[in-house]
């Protein structure tokens, strides 16, 4: 029968062959959906960093944002191991008290990870950093303080970022890494400092498996886990947002590294095909039409019973798959048309894609459009609108735009890396460019993720996660 959202709580999905296989698992209790405890303290001080070589963007210290930082149990007891908190187990060194073990593989073990039990201490929230972002022209910004009682944030790790329309927020994916051990922890957010989801991988990294963030919903958080280099198998550590139960774990075995999404009615694989299951299914459905090679892919998500991918090449577009109807173009004029689109992202209220014409000597003449939220092709086309023109065109999947609140961000890889920021009321937009500080030094904006109602969400160099107000990104230019 079809799972309900108590799902989450009740089972694991486990497999010894290629075919994820549903079993039965434990379950934490009803406590896992009590808010997370915080800590009361805070993180005053910190430098904030966020150029390649050794440029840094100016800072005041810490202002603190909307969270300070607690230190918490998660902080003091990240360099010792724990004998047992009444009513916990005990934990290794660097776990801290009440993290509960979540065995990974099934029956093997060598690739464990913790997950914060109902009487943990969640890590310490986000603490930001006022300062001014050497772009051009600078820009005043807010940078995530790097430090916190229980670690240091892990640079060099793609970020991960989501506006969540439904309850107006942003949420952040990222690493945090332990002090003085080589143990992680991977961590889901409210932009604004309640830390939602977290697991703690105690095996250093590379050494017999590799657990990192990866696409998340408004409703979980997925952890990819791959082997080291001989490793056979891969896999996901599935959580429902915000809660304290035992995650799903699924495990495959002789595959090879893919990409998990998952939404209320779909969990999906992206690796050399596009493959989807239910979440009460023990078989796999392969989505991606023959014609589209798995190399061409930029991006593949879920939501509303429907499953999105985009690719590019001779024939770019999205198509949409649906159990009833399977995968049909759903933002696609078709191969040797003069016309393809691409870099399609949606927050559930609005579509925005990009679209070029194809000419001897490739495609060019990119711009913009936009088109009220629905899952009818021929709606989206009829009520689609031009914005303005686009200096690139296709978007590879780490520059792929991201859209919310009636706003959409992109990153140009442009010479200098622009940040595009368009109000899709009426196609006005503002660009921000990087800049090169010296012969050696470069500060670049290299990723959006996330766009709110006031603020835009970016990665800039060495990995740095920066959030900038839409008030102070100037007057910016009509549409052309």
């Amino acid at each position: 029968m079809l799972l309900s959202r108590a799902r989450q709580r009740a089972f694991a999905l486990v497999t010894a062959l290629s075919v994820p296989v549903l079993v039965a698992g434990a379950c934490s209790g009803e406590a896992g959906d009590d808010p997370a405890p915080q800590g009361d303290g805070g993180s005053e001080g910190g430098s904030s960093s966020g150029t390649a070589g050794s440029a840094a963007a100016s800072g005041s210290g810490a202002s603190g944002g909307s969270g300070a930082g607690g230190t918490g149990a998660a902080g003091a007891g990240a360099v010792g191991g724990s004998a047992g908190t009444a009513g916990c187990a005990a934990v290794p060194a660097g776990v801290p008290p009440c993290w509960e073990r979540l065995e990974y593989p099934p029956g093997v073990g060598n690739c464990d990870v913790y997950y914060p039990g109902s009487q943990a201490e969640m890590p310490s929230p986000i603490v930001w950093d006022e300062a001014i972002l050497p772009t051009d022209p600078p820009i005043p910004a807010r940078v995530m303080n790097t430090d916190s009682p229980d670690g240091s944030f892990d640079h060099g790790v793609y970020l991960w970022g989501w506006f969540d329309a439904e309850a107006n927020r942003v949420l952040l994916a990222f690493m945090r890494g332990v002090r003085g051990i080589a143990r992680r922890y991977r961590i889901l957010a409210d932009a604004d400092g309640l830390i939602l989801n977290a697991a703690l991988s105690v095996h250093p990294s590379n050494k017999t498996c590799e657990v990192a963030p990866t696409e998340f919903s408004s409703r979980h958080f997925v952890l990819n886990v791959l082997p080291a280099k001989e490793g056979t198998y891969e896999g996901a550590v599935i959580s429902e947002l915000g809660s304290r139960s035992k995650p799903l774990a699924l495990y495959l075995e002789g595959a090879r590294p893919s990409t998990f999404t998952v939404s209320d009615d779909h969990i999906v694989r992206w690796a050399n095909g596009v493959f989807v299951r239910s979440w009460d299914s023990d078989e796999e459905a392969s989505i991606l039409p023959i014609a589209d090679s798995p190399s061409l892919l930029t991006n593949v998500f879920a939501r509303d019973g429907s499953v999105f991918t985009t690719v590019t090449g001779q024939n770019p577009g999205t198509q949409i798959w649906q159990p009833a109807t399977g995968s049909r173009p759903f933002m696609r004029f078709g191969a040797g048309n003069a016309r393809g689109a691409s870099n399609m992202v949606t927050d559930g209220k609005d579509w925005v894609w990009t679209e070029g014409t194809r000419t001897s000597t490739g495609w060019t003449d990119f711009e913009l459009y936009t088109a009220p939220y629905s899952l009818d092709p021929e709606q989206v086309r009829a009520t689609a609108r031009r914005l303005h023109s686009e200096p690139t065109g296709w978007s590879s999947f780490v520059f792929r735009p991201t859209v919310g609140c009636g706003y959409r961000a992109r990153v140009h890889p442009t010479d200098h890396y622009e940040l595009h920021v368009t109000r899709l009321s009426d196609g006005h937009r503002w660009i921000v460019h990087s800049q090169k500080l010296s012969q050696d030094q470069h500060f670049a904006i290299t990723a959006p993720l996330a766009v709110s109602c006031e603020e835009v969400f970016v990665q800039t160099s060495q990995m740095m996660l920066s959030r900038i107000r839409l008030a102070d990104l100037g007057p910016g230019q009509p549409a052309d």
